[in-house]
């Protein structure tokens, strides 16, 4: 319990002992301020624009937040039989979502400004002595606590199966829309006549594009080599930390001349935020400061979890590069994911604008060999046997394989373009031969730095609630809206990526495996 918390404790045993004694004054006693609770912290935080677009709550049961891993393992539920695994499933289930809670908790109050603190410990007269955001974690914490507790002893009273199942239904019943999917009906109602034209041009946009491999024909370039090595987050192992810099990629960056916009507009860089506050808050890319951001992911794929590398670059701005050019805006980048096999060698790489847009896979030669091996031809109209029809959707852009990857350190290169900032081709070292002599070295950045900037003596995130990039709204997002595309052509936030129009979310376990003909043992032969 907080020293304020004690403080009114014993204020109010004064004033109990006070009319026990008989105290005959007929003065109004003072009120005290409501005790505050897990629900007026999580208040707090809203208020303050600090919740974490990756987390969702359980509308009726606020003690648990979903995030996509969750969201997705939801679906286990009903491929088990037995009403023993159901009980165990849930309960895991529960555990698992009230530690995502307190964890986004804890994330978010260090994103909620010292003045908010203050007004807040004033209105409820806590006096949170010492770190007040760990006094109110500790409050949250408490509560939620005891809830979680009696929402397990709950789970345990059920009496079978039928009642085990309803209690689920009704549970993932009250599972927040991810901001993936949120609003998507309404946005298309309300632009109702514009609605054909949209997705016409999205079906042309499809049948249009090429999607063959392109040769980075850069008359001038500059080459971007890893240089100081990441930091050690407390959440990343040795081995992910060390993968992370063995497979940091060389970029090669095409420098435009004669442009119209700056040069620092091709160049990547640190990301900060600047002003007054978070609602006033613009980001920043210092190109002088080039870096990339990195993370791990693991995914479930062909019953083995794949150990996944994730990459993320930022450039200032995406120029304005014709008349009329909606893609224009704050803010531009790129993520690219590195799949690994058993024994931490790269067999595909994938690559997005980091607002889910021009999403492709780039295999191995290796493993076009193994789906070659697996598929006697390639699909109708297919260039690889790799390639996979997808119904009712687009089928991913899978424009060359790739030779010569291995374990080897900084092997993978990626080409970049001046202006449109996309990636044109990705090559093994071996395959790119000569490259730029002029040459910069990038910092390897925790991802997380992204969703904790210095801001005014407190954390900020880069991405708003609704994951997007603060202050990095294009005429894109606007143009798109009859498409139900939430803010289409806004960088955002990881976890919060759609590709191909919203067909599929990037971050979803299972994408590789809808997307691709996967050959058996893609990914190794241990389980």
């Amino acid at each position: 319990m907080t020293a304020g918390l004690l403080t009114r404790a014993g204020l109010a045993l004064a004033l109990c002992a006070s009319l026990l004694a008989g105290c005959a004054s007929t003065a109004r006693l003072p009120e005290l301020p409501p005790q505050p609770g897990a629900a007026d912290v999580q208040a707090l935080i809203r208020a303050e624009d600090a919740l974490d677009a990756r987390y969702q709550v359980v509308t009726d049961r606020p003690f648990l937040q979903v995030d996509l891993k969750l969201r997705h393992a939801m679906a286990d539920y009903a491929t088990l039989g037995d009403g023993p695994a159901k009980r165990e499933f849930i309960r895991r289930f529960l555990r698992e979502a009230g530690a995502l809670n307190l964890t986004a908790v804890s994330a978010a109050l260090t994103r909620v400004s010292d003045d908010a603190i203050t007004r807040f410990a004033a209105t409820h007269a806590l006096a949170l002595d010492g770190e007040p955001r760990a006094a109110l974690g500790a409050l949250v914490a408490h509560d939620d606590g005891a809830l979680l507790a009696a929402e397990i002893a709950r789970v345990e009273a059920l009496a079978g199966t039928f009642e085990l199942d309803r209690y689920w239904r009704e549970l993932t019943g009250h599972v927040e829309a991810s901001i993936m999917q949120r609003g998507r009906l309404a946005r298309r109602l309300l632009t109702a006549p514009a609605v054909p034209l949209i997705e016409g041009w999205i079906a042309y946009h499809n049948w249009h594009d090429f999607r063959g491999a392109l040769a980075p024909d850069f008359r001038k370039a500059v080459l971007l080599t890893p240089g100081s090595a990441l930091s050690a987050p407390a959440d990343l192992s040795r081995p992910d930390r060390a993968l992370l810099a063995r497979h940091a990629p060389l970029i090669v960056q095409e420098l435009a001349d004669g442009t119209t916009y700056p040069a620092d507009f091709d160049r990547i860089g640190t990301v900060a935020l600047t002003g007054p506050d978070i609602r006033h808050a613009t980001p920043a890319v210092d190109s002088n400061a080039p870096a990339l951001y990195a993370f791990v992911d693991h995914k479930p794929l062909q019953g083995r979890t794949v150990r996944q590398l994730v990459y993320v670059l930022w450039y200032p701005r995406h120029p304005k590069m014709k008349g009329f050019d909606p893609e224009a805006g704050p803010l531009d980048g790129w993520t690219i994911r590195v799949s690994l096999d058993a024994n931490d060698t790269p067999v595909l790489v994938e690559s997005v604008s980091n607002c889910g847009c021009y999403y492709k896979i780039f295999p191995s030669d290796t493993l076009e060999r193994k789906a070659a091996a697996a598929w006697a031809t390639p699909l109708k109209g297919k260039t690889w046997h790799l390639e996979q029809d997808v119904p009712g959707k687009f089928d991913a852009v899978v424009p060359e394989t790739v030779s010569g990857l291995d374990a080897a350190a900084q092997n993978i290169v990626l080409y970049f373009s001046a202006g449109h900032h996309q990636l044109v081709t990705l090559r093994s070292r071996a395959q790119a031969g000569v490259l730029p002599t002029t040459s910069v070295a990038y910092t390897l950045r925790d991802y997380d730095e992204l969703e904790q900037l210095p801001l005014n003596g407190h954390a900020a995130s880069l991405f708003g609630m609704d994951g997007l990039v603060r202050g990095a709204h294009r005429d894109e997002c606007s143009l798109l809206t009859p498409s139900g595309l939430y803010h289409a052509g806004h960088p955002r936030q990881r976890e919060t990526q759609m590709i191909y129009f919203d067909e599929a979310d990037f971050d979803d376990p299972q994408l590789l495996e809808r997307y691709l003909r996967l050959p058996p043992r893609a990914f190794g032969d241990d389980a």
